[in-house]
C-alpha cells in the first residue's frame, strides 16, 4: 500500500503547489505596505473588503493551480488530436478527453478517461494505434463505463517509461488479437514456443467469441517435444508424421478451392508448424521441396481461404518458403537475432533496433505499420496456462 502510495506521488507537482503557497504567504504578509501606499486606513470598511478580497483570490488561484495540475488537459490540442485521427461518431462528434488518473495497479500507468459521445469501445479499439502514436504511450487496456455519460477508460504507460507492450492472454484488449500469417524466429529457449501457444490460442478466443467463428488448429511438430501434452488429439502431428500435418493442410486448401463455395461457411484454420527448417533438414531433397512447396502454397493461397499459418523457426530465411516469405504479414522476431537476421528481416526497420532483448522480448513488426513494436510476453498464471493447453485441445479434433 505504502509503495502504491508513494508511485503515486508527484515531487514536481508538489513543488509547484509549495512555491505557490510560499509566494501567498509572501503576498499576504506584503498587504500592509501595499495598504499603506494605497493610503488604505487600517481596519477600515476598505481594509477588510481588501482582505476578503486577496484571501480569496489567493484560495481561487490555489484551488485552479491544484485542479489543472490534476488534470492537465490542454482542450485545443486534444480537440486536434481526435481530428488528426479521426475518431468521431455518426454525427461528426469527437469524443472528450475530460480526466486523465493515475492507474493505482501498475507502476507508471495512467488512466484516460473520454466522454464517448456514444462511440463504443470497438471503435476506441479500432484506433488502438493512431490513439497510441498521437499520445506517445503504450495501451495495455480499454473499458467502458456505462452511465449518464458513457465514459471510455483507456489503460497505458507512458513510452518514456515502458518501451514493451505486454502481450496477454486476453479478450478484452485487440492487441495482437489476430493473424493473417505469422513467422517467428529467435534461438533456442528465447521464449518462442511459449509466445505461440498463448498467441494462437488469443486468436482462437477472440475468434470464436468476438466474431462467432469456428476454429480448427493443427500443430506439425517435428521434435514431438514442446506441443507434446496435445499428442491424443487428431489434429496433433509429431516427429515424422509433421510432414502429414502440413500436406493434410494443403489438402483442405485445395478441396476449398475446388469447391468453390462462400468462404463465410467455411471454419477458421489455423496451422502452427514448429522448427520448421529442422523439419526439412530431416528429409531427403526431392521430400523437402515437396514440403517447401505445400507451405508456399499455403502462404500464398491460404488467407483467401481462410486459412492461417505460423511457423516457428531459429532463421527464417528466405530459401525455406520458395520466394513466398513475404506472405508473412507479421514477424516476431525473439531474442538477441543475428545481424543477417536483422538485414533479412527487419531491413527498412534497423535504426529503430536499439535494445538487446532479453527473454521472452521480441521486435514485432506488422505489415503495413510505419514503425516496430516492442513485445514482452507476460508470465501466463497457472490458470491462464490452464485456459491455453483447453483452448488449443478443444479446436485440435477428437481423441486419437
Amino acid at each position: 500500500m505504502i509503495k502504491k502510495i508513494l508511485n503515486n506521488i508527484n515531487v514536481f507537482k508538489i513543488i509547484i503547489v509549495e512555491l505557490y503557497i510560499v509566494l501567498a504567504q509572501l503576498i499576504w504578509h506584503l498587504k500592509e505596505y501595499l495598504y499603506k501606499l494605497a493610503n488604505i486606513q487600517i481596519k477600515s470598511i476598505s481594509y477588510y473588503v481588501y482582505n476578503i478580497g486577496i484571501a480569496v483570490s489567493l484560495t481561487a488561484i490555489l484551488i485552479a493551480l491544484i485542479v489543472k495540475l490534476k488534470n492537465p488537459i490542454n482542450s485545443k490540442k486534444e480537440e486536434k488530436i481526435m481530428l488528426d485521427i479521426g475518431l468521431k461518431n455518426k454525427n461528426g462528434e469527437i469524443p472528450k478527453l475530460k480526466a486523465i488518473y493515475n492507474d493505482p495497479d501498475k507502476e507508471n500507468g495512467l488512466i484516460y478517461r473520454y466522454i464517448s459521445k456514444n462511440i463504443l469501445k470497438s471503435k476506441f479499439e479500432e484506433f488502438n494505434d493512431e490513439l497510441e502514436r498521437a499520445y506517445d504511450i503504450n495501451i495495455y487496456g480499454m473499458r467502458e463505463i456505462p452511465g449518464k455519460s458513457k465514459y471510455i477508460d483507456i489503460y497505458c504507460v507512458p513510452k518514456i517509461y515502458d518501451k514493451l507492450k505486454e502481450f496477454r492472454l486476453s479478450t478484452e484488449d485487440k492487441f495482437m488479437d489476430n493473424f493473417i500469417h505469422e513467422l517467428v524466429v529467435g534461438g533456442t529457449r528465447s521464449g518462442k514456443t511459449f509466445y505461440a501457444k498463448g498467441r494462437i490460442a488469443k486468436v482462437s478466443m477472440n475468434l470464436e467469441l468476438n466474431e462467432n467463428e469456428e476454429v480448427e488448429i493443427f500443430i506439425s511438430d517435428y521434435k514431438n517435444e514442446d506441443f507434446l501434452e496435445f499428442k491424443n488429439k487428431s489434429n496433433y502431428y509429431g516427429y515424422l508424421d509433421a510432414v502429414n500435418g502440413i500436406n493434410k493442410v494443403y489438402e483442405i486448401m485445395n478441396e476449398r478451392a475446388k469447391s468453390g463455395e462462400d468462404n463465410s461457411n467455411y471454419s477458421t484454420i489455423i496451422l502452427l508448424i514448429d522448427e520448421y527448417s529442422t523439419l526439412l533438414a530431416s528429409l531427403k531433397k526431392d521430400k523437402a521441396n515437396e514440403v517447401k512447396d505445400n507451405v508456399a502454397s499455403l502462404l500464398r493461397m491460404g488467407a483467401s481461404k481462410k486459412i492461417k499459418v505460423i511457423v516457428i523457426d531459429q532463421g527464417g530465411y528466405s530459401d525455406l518458403f520458395q520466394g513466398a516469405r513475404l506472405n508473412f504479414k507479421s514477424i516476431a522476431g525473439f531474442s538477441q537475432m543475428s545481424s543477417s537476421q536483422v538485414e533479412m528481416l527487419f531491413k527498412d526497420y534497423k535504426s529503430q533496433m536499439k535494445e538487446i532483448n532479453k527473454q521472452g522480448e521480441a521486435y514485432f513488426w506488422e505489415d503495413g505499420k510505419p514503425e516496430l513494436t516492442r513485445v514482452r510476453v507476460v508470465k501466463y498464471s497457472e490458470q491462464e496456462e490452464q485456459i491455453i493447453s483447453s483452448v488449443i485441445s478443444n479446436n485440435m479434433g477428437k481423441d486419437k
